[in-house]
């Protein structure tokens, strides 16, 4: 991984390994939070630039198009963005440590795919007498000409394809000891755990919403409950049976569905004949809307997922779900379609 043929300036900057696994540990938290991926990014960033002692980072996620621009940095003037919103995969240093095919016997390529130097204006002078091989359109001079020296390029994997880099530079020479470019790596796999957790995340989230889409355009109240009778999630249909307008307002107040003006006699009579049925179809229950009587039927299946969870004692838990059916009760025939 060392630069071989380069010989070390003085005063080179000493990386703290000692710290290395604290800040490793701060920044495998930030990434285990599921929330915004640019805020989790920006955090990374932060943390970084404290342990690499650089002044410019960034990240840059691949698109669907091929493109890599900046998906969130710390310390870059907006006409270095202006210059490098437009690069690809097929364009400088960024571009082909994107694409992973840069030459790993070079001094200046890890075995990992990493680019780094400690004194750019060094290296290029260098790459132009000993490696005329290198294509001039690979080392483009968008950082020389703002004075960095210390930079490094590193590949963001996911399952094996590189689907975004970490980019740091700065003016000062020597930012890069090996040892810092291996943590540096170390730290790209977690910042692809949560490129890749975000996307999961997104897609989870785009299935619910269709599915609820799906949902709330039937006529048929659907309600998912837990064992204590806590709503989890309604359709529109559901919360508009129970009398609310919508199912985010029912939803806001944590309601139990036997606080709903049910009588709770009836309600406990309608659990136990699920515990002892497990499935249930059009069972009556009377709800009061205001001062009219809501007749609503319930069908009921209960889905249960038991799982470990860690706690306070160690103890496993379990958790049961019900998903239940309701629509309104037409006393004129004794069950009805919806």
């Amino acid at each position: 991984m060392a630069q071989r043929n380069l010989p070390k300036e003085r005063g080179v900057l000493h990386f703290d390994s000692s710290r290395k696994f604290e800040i490793y540990s701060l920044i495998t938290e930030k990434i285990s939070q599921l929330g915004d991926l640019n805020k989790i990014l920006d955090d990374v960033l932060a943390i970084l630039k404290t342990v690499t002692g650089c002044r410019h980072l960034a990240i840059r996620m691949i698109d669907s198009k091929g493109n890599i621009p900046f998906s969130t940095h710390l310390g870059l003037d907006k006409k270095f963005l202006d210059s490098e919103h437009w690069v690809t995969v097929r364009d400088c240093l960024c571009g082909h440590v994107a694409r992973g095919v840069l030459d790993k016997s070079l001094p200046f390529i890890t075995a990992y795919g990493s680019f780094f130097t400690n004194s750019l204006s060094q290296l290029m002078a260098q790459i132009k007498a000993s490696y005329p091989q290198i294509d001039k359109g690979t080392l483009r001079d968008a950082c020389l000409s703002r004075g960095y020296e210390s930079v490094a390029i590193v590949p963001v994997r996911s399952q094996g394809t590189i689907i975004a880099e970490l980019y740091l530079s700065d003016e000062n020479k020597d930012l890069f000891p090996e040892e810092k470019v291996r943590f540096l790596e170390d730290v790209s796999v977690q910042v692809g755990i949560a490129i890749q957790n975000s996307q999961l995340y997104t897609q989870l989230s785009e299935s619910q919403k269709k599915l609820m889409d799906m949902l709330n355009s039937t006529s048929i109240g659907i309600v998912e409950l837990d064992t204590k009778g806590s709503i989890l999630q309604i359709n529109s249909k559901g919360a508009e049976l129970l009398g609310y307008s919508s199912a985010e307002k029912l939803l806001d107040h944590s309601i139990r569905i036997n606080e709903l003006n049910v009588d709770n006699d009836e309600w406990e009579r309608f659990i136990e004949s699920v515990d002892e049925s497990e499935v249930v179809n059009d069972y009556p229950l009377v709800f009061m809307a205001g001062r009219q009587e809501q007749h609503l039927e319930f069908s009921l299946n209960p889905s249960r997922m038991t799982g470990k969870t860690s706690s306070a004692t160690g103890e496993p838990s379990e958790t049961s779900r019900t998903g239940s059916g309701l629509k309104k009760r037409d006393w004129a025939r004794p069950r009805l379609s919806p």
